[in-house]
């Protein structure tokens, strides 16, 4: 503990379960991502999906316990990489679920331990929600710290006077639901979900529908919408380094 801690009283936060108290339930089953609503706080899990695996230590799995806010969510300080056996030992109710592939979403049935599949979902029955969820999946380590050279799209540098269009936020998919409702009333006329937000405000978006599937456009309130790239392979690919600095 620190000088201004001891000072001022303040105790470091301490996991619910002892070392002592983690048992060997499901060995070797990877490493996951977990909340400190469950393993500091005691929270159960509520929500959890499976992603691409971000290295071969990795399974995908993310755990929450469901009463996170978006912002919660988006400072990186509250979730931390974790032992599958050990979230098991927080609840062993994800037990059951552990082996569902790569893009399984699962909330859990109130007063239960059991979960489903997110079937009330605002998105869930809407055009394009599955490709719509793969991205989101991959754009947390894609367009981190990225930014979009504007002279590389002669129609966007025509009206945008920035040079670099830096990404400040990136939607995970915990947070989709609150993302869009935000911001429906913009861009459902243009059938585009949003990805990412940039620094000002603009959003990176989205095509979902048989006209504009899978284009990915820029998005101003000020100037309307850009088309950037036909795939998100391809605009990915044109992304630079771009990191936001900081200011103490």
């Amino acid at each position: 503990m620190g000088l201004i801690d001891k000072l001022f009283g303040k105790k470091p936060r301490v996991f619910k379960l002892k070392p002592n108290e983690i048992k060997e339930i499901i060995p070797n089953k990877g490493g996951c991502l977990a909340t400190d609503k469950i393993t500091y706080d005691g929270m159960k899990v509520g929500y959890m999906y499976r992603e691409e695996a971000n290295n071969d230590m990795d399974n995908g799995w993310r755990f929450f316990s469901g009463t996170e806010s978006q912002d919660y969510v988006d400072d990186a300080n509250n979730t931390k990489v974790y032992d599958m056996n050990t979230i098991a030992n927080y609840d062993q109710a994800i037990i059951a679920y552990i082996d569902f592939p790569v893009g399984s979403e699962l909330e859990r049935i109130p007063n239960t331990d059991e979960f489903k599949n997110v079937e009330n979902s605002r998105l869930k029955n809407d055009e394009g929600k599955e490709d719509y969820i793969e991205i989101l999946m991959k754009s947390s380590s894609m367009l981190s710290d990225k930014g979009v050279k504007v002279s590389l799209y002669k129609n966007l540098s025509e009206e945008v006077p920035d040079e670099i269009l830096m990404i400040d936020e990136v939607i995970s998919v915990s947070g989709k639901d609150e993302a869009w409702d935000n911001v429906r009333e913009y861009l459902e006329g243009y059938s585009v979900y949003p990805i990412a937000e940039v620094l000002g405000g603009s959003l990176i978006v989205v095509g979902y529908s048989r006209a504009n599937k899978g284009i990915i456009y820029y998005h101003s309130f000020d100037f309307g919408l850009f088309e950037l790239d036909k795939s998100y392979d391809e605009f990915t690919k044109k992304l630079i380094d771009a990191k936001i600095p900081f200011y103490d």
